[in-house]
């Protein structure tokens, strides 16, 4: 799906999109600059895209080890922490999926901007190519991803509790140590104007409409513990999980470690952007994960006598990583079955077409009557699949499984392919091939709760039908109580409508404006029919009835409701 929506645009317009990283026109654009560059070199090959995946993992690894032993002053707390981060089964998208690139990539932005300060801001010698470097890092990172934009928030915090350059550079501080914060927060502030406004603007989603409550908060919190510590369904309840994010902070200060405070207080900041947001798989708190990470490894060195000694030392980390790995090979299966079956599923979808030689044209056109992909998937997963294949954005993929109504007959023949599935992929069309299957689609269109009869025209790329000036369809009957048929249409200009139900009389015309039509058509009480047929005459105001010209109508959906 995100390399069909950055396959649509040229590689310039995501390299312009890197540069205005405050744009909501352009969607993560260096994840679009990832994609196309691999796809355009490798083409639809998933192991170079696995490839970069997993490099970028293990350089993750090892910057993560590098922030760590400068922040800890400790290569032990370091390998101890990296040991609590470097593998999570409940993050398998991270592994699993490339489209988490987005998170992977901000990531090592994020964590190259944050030892990039230390590196260059915690000496008394700060060199201005220094400050381009962290701003750099930053911008890069904002585009890949949203929750790089809390990094100021990280520096100044470790300011405040690590280096304590507010306590000791006073006034000084912000042409100081400061300048990076200041710097980095006037770019965070653009940047979140930016992506907050404007027609690409995520808030535009309802799932990720932010929602700035107690509630939310303290929900999604349990939501991402839940996940983090492989806790029971339930577990923990919000007010537990917000009351344990206090215990850290508590704790931090029981023990006098610096180092567990500070990571306390960036688990909060990390994990903000997506607290207010609808629930998301594990992965987004990539970074946030890391914290826990340290502060868990803090602890050990500050509440235990573990690193107090080499050979005890080795020994615990030896046992904790033994039972780590343990539990997480143990609860894997359990997160992988969302991915893995999906993953085995397309390939194998992506093999029988390469069987039978299938390839879309630029414009190209097929029909998939049925498929084994559950509901719940993404129902343009097929059409991204088909497209990418064969490098287009303008084929037409008809997945009648994800549609509203079965296409007539007579448009069968439009298509390309046809492509059918009961126990096993069937090709019913191509090219070279003349349709056969008439049987099957024959008991589809029967058996079909709504079937387009003629005056429609073919799907265009996103789905929409245009209809002619004449157009009927037949609705199946499937509840003894349905008292009317509701068709939903849209006009893009103003149209005149007159529609006739069965063998009853056809209505005076009525005439709508621009936007969303609603026209219910009443079934007369005792009508028993096992179907409907509806016809509609529709013409653009101003024109004469019998006017060839297309209404601008776009149909949209019909159904037979059962009415109490």
């Amino acid at each position: 799906m995100n390399l069909y929506k950055y396959y649509e645009f040229p590689f310039g317009h995501w390299l312009a999109g890197v540069a205005q990283f405050w744009s909501s026109d352009y969607y993560r654009p260096l994840g679009g600059v990832a994609y196309l560059a691999l796809f355009k070199t490798f083409g639809f090959n998933a192991l170079p895209f696995k490839i970069l995946l997993f490099a970028a993992l293990l350089f993750n690894m090892f910057l993560f080890l590098r922030l760590s032993a400068r922040l800890a002053g400790s290569l032990e707390i370091a390998a101890w922490a990296l040991l609590f981060c470097c593998y999570h089964a409940a993050f398998n998208g991270l592994y699993l999926n490339f489209g988490t690139i987005y998170d992977v990539l901000g990531y090592s932005f994020f964590f190259g901007a944050f030892l990039a300060y230390i590196r260059f801001f915690t000496v008394s010698r700060r060199p201005w190519p220094g400050l381009l470097l962290v701003l750099l890092l930053y911008i890069l990172g904002l585009d890949c991803k949203e929750v790089v934009v809390t990094l100021p928030a990280v520096l100044f915090a470790y300011c405040l509790i690590l280096s304590g350059s507010v306590r000791t550079e006073k006034m000084l501080w912000p042409l100081r140590s400061g300048l990076p914060v200041i710097a980095c927060s006037a770019i965070a502030i653009v940047y979140t104007a930016g992506k907050m406004t404007g027609q690409g603007s995520l808030t535009a989603d309802p799932s990720y409409m932010p929602h700035f409550t107690f509630v939310q908060y303290s929900r999604l919190t349990a939501h991402y513990m839940h996940e983090l510590f492989y806790l029971p369904a339930g577990w923990p309840t919000p007010v537990i999980a917000t009351l344990f994010l206090i215990l850290l902070i508590v704790a931090a200060l029981l023990l006098r470690s610096r180092l567990m405070l500070f990571s306390a207080v960036a688990v909060i900041i990390t994990q903000l952007p997506v607290s207010f947001i609808g629930p998301r798989g594990a992965f987004v708190i990539y970074i946030p994960l890391a914290f826990w990470a340290l502060y868990a490894a803090a602890f050990v060195g500050a509440a235990t006598l573990l690193l107090r000694s080499p050979l005890r030392a080795s020994a615990a980390f030896a046992v904790v990583a033994t039972i780590l790995v343990s539990i997480h090979l143990w609860m894997k299966p359990g997160y992988d079955h969302n991915l893995v079956p999906q993953t085995i599923a397309y390939g194998d979808f992506s093999h029988q077409l390469d069987r039978w030689n299938v390839h879309l044209t630029e414009n190209g056109r097929a029909l998939i009557v049925n498929d084994p992909f559950p509901q719940n998937w993404i129902g343009y997963d097929t059409l991204f699949l088909m497209s990418m294949r064969d490098h287009t954005t303008h084929a037409v993929v008809n997945r009648l499984k994800f549609a509203t109504s079965i296409p007539p007959e007579s448009e069968i023949g439009w298509y390309d392919y046809v492509i059918d599935y009961d126990t096993d992929w069937r090709l019913l069309k191509s090219p070279s091939r003349q349709a056969v299957g008439g049987a099957r689609l024959k008991a589809l269109a029967d058996n079909a709760p709504l079937l387009l009869l003629d005056g429609f025209d073919p799907p265009s790329l996103d789905g929409w039908r245009m209809v002619r000036t004449t157009f009927a369809m037949r609705a199946k009957n499937t509840s003894s109580r349905a008292c009317e048929l509701s068709v939903s249409l849209s006009a893009t200009e103003p149209v005149r409508l007159s529609e006739q139900l069965d063998d009853g009389v056809k209505t005076n015309e009525k005439a709508y404006a621009p936007g969303p039509i609603q026209i219910v058509e009443p079934i007369p009480p005792g009508a028993t029919p096992a179907q409907h047929d509806l016809r509609l005459w529709a013409h653009r105001d101003g024109t004469q009835p019998g006017d060839t010209g297309s209404p601008g109508l776009i149909f949209v959906n019909a159904v037979l409701p059962a009415c109490e």
